[in-house]
């Protein structure tokens, strides 16, 4: 049922209200953002998927193009996502979650704590999997809002970067970064990494839009209906790296820092130095110390990384 008021059919105010801007108690009935089709990586395939129905976009492993219009959380921080059980994808909402990575979204029941930075579910080693092994039971993730290359101003979807493809984000957004090229300057193919044993995104620069069609996602990114979709950090809260840091990091309305990686962890720098040191080839297999478990059954569950398993000796490059 629509909540359209006929009163604004005629598309103008009276003369006496006309110039006047929407004040605090307007912005106070908006708590929710719009819901928009999200993209669907499962099996990898492309598929759009709405409330209603799922449409294939490609066949299994075959890339599709896109226009990245917004990165969300706008930010460096990254999306939080926390199940009970182990996750099945059976499941329509976890039982916590933080779109802004900062603090639990506010329709969540029974938060897992007050901020991110220090909830005990954000650890490694605060759970274990069904195997008996250490896991961090809340993961990471971003979003993607894009539009159809040929039609900008079109219905977006969301595209959700897992936690295993948000290294190939940062070095796609360091790429753009470094020719000082904002996201929706080009068009981005999205493809499968094809030696990954589960969906792992891949992003990469197709060419550049048209100075039309540029000019049109820059207005298109920066528009109250795209921004209203976004879930930026509150304000009491201090950015990463200092308000001066991430002045710096736009570009033509573009935050770069949303595409990075947010700060390593002791863990994380571990893992990556053993990745540097790692056989050229890079192909990944599980050690004797992993048993019967396989590469697929520990990167499905949360927390668990290639770079993880390697430090922790369950896998090594060969």
């Amino acid at each position: 049922m629509s909540n359209d008021v006929s009163i604004f059919d005629q598309n103008q105010l009276p003369a006496h209200l006309q110039g006047n801007q929407t004040n605090s108690a307007t912005d106070a009935m908006i708590t929710q953002g719009e819901s928009i089709p999200k993209i669907s990586i499962k099996g990898k395939q492309f598929a759009l998927k709405t409330k209603d129905s799922v449409t294939k976009l490609a066949d299994i492993g075959v890339p599709i193009k896109v226009i990245v219009l917004a990165i969300d959380p706008p930010n460096k921080h990254v999306a939080k996502s926390y199940f009970e059980g182990d996750y099945t994808g059976a499941s329509e909402n976890p039982d916590c979650s933080s779109a802004n990575g900062v603090v639990p979204d506010h329709w969540v029941e029974s938060p897992q704590h007050t901020a991110c930075a220090t909830c005990p579910m954000n650890v490694f080693g605060a759970k274990k999997n069904n195997k008996g092994k250490d896991i961090r039971p809340c993961s990471d993730h971003k979003r993607l809002i894009v539009a159809q290359v040929g039609n900008i101003d079109g219905d977006v979807a969301a595209v959700q970067v897992p936690v295993m493809s948000l290294k190939n984000l940062s070095r796609f957004g360091r790429q753009l970064a470094k020719h000082n090229c904002s996201p929706n300057a080009v068009v981005t193919e999205l493809s499968f990494d094809q030696d990954a044993e589960y969906p792992q995104l891949v992003f990469t620069p197709a060419g550049f839009l048209s100075e039309e069609d540029y000019n049109k996602a820059t207005a298109r990114a920066e528009s109250s209906e795209l921004q209203d979709l976004l879930h930026a950090e509150p304000v009491a809260a201090a950015p990463l790296g200092g308000a001066a840091e991430l002045g710096e990091s736009k570009s033509n309305g573009v935050d770069f820092t949303a595409l990075a990686s947010p700060a390593k962890t002791p863990d994380q720098e571990l893992a990556e130095r053993l990745e540097e040191e790692a056989p050229a080839a890079k192909v990944l297999t599980t050690t004797a110390k992993a048993g019967a478990f396989t590469l697929e059954q520990f990167l499905a569950k949360p927390g668990w990384t290639e770079e993880k398993l390697v430090a922790q000796g369950y896998a090594e490059y060969k």
